[in-house]
Parts: C-alpha cells; structure tokens; sequence
C-alpha cells in the first residue's frame, strides 16, 4: 500500500520530520513520482490499515 506524507504522519501518529528520518533509517521505503513522495508501507502496516478501513465502512 503507498500512501502519502500526510497520511502516514496520520496513521503512525508521528511527524513529518520522523517519515523522513524513518526513510533515512530504511524503517519506510520511499517511492518517487515526479516531485511527489509517497511512503511504501510495510506489510504488516498495510494489513492493519486495511483493517481499520474495512472496520470504518462497516
């Protein structure tokens, strides 16, 4: 799943400075579209994501 900055600081309940430092780490993978960055979630965030998306529409 890839998601934005903005989405990532949202779920992880972090800052934007922490995604980057997370993408320095090698803790996030980082995926480049032109000027845009996008954070490529691990699986194990990814599932749970889905999850809680999947709680929210029912």
């Amino acid at each position: 799943m890839v998601l934005t900055i903005q989405q990532t600081c949202k779920l992880l309940d972090i800052g934007r400075t922490t995604v980057y430092r997370m993408f320095d780490r090698g803790e996030l993978e980082r995926i480049e579209f032109g000027r845009s960055v996008r954070v490529k979630l691990p699986e194990k965030l990814s599932r749970a994501y889905a999850e809680q998306i999947k709680a929210l529409m029912n």
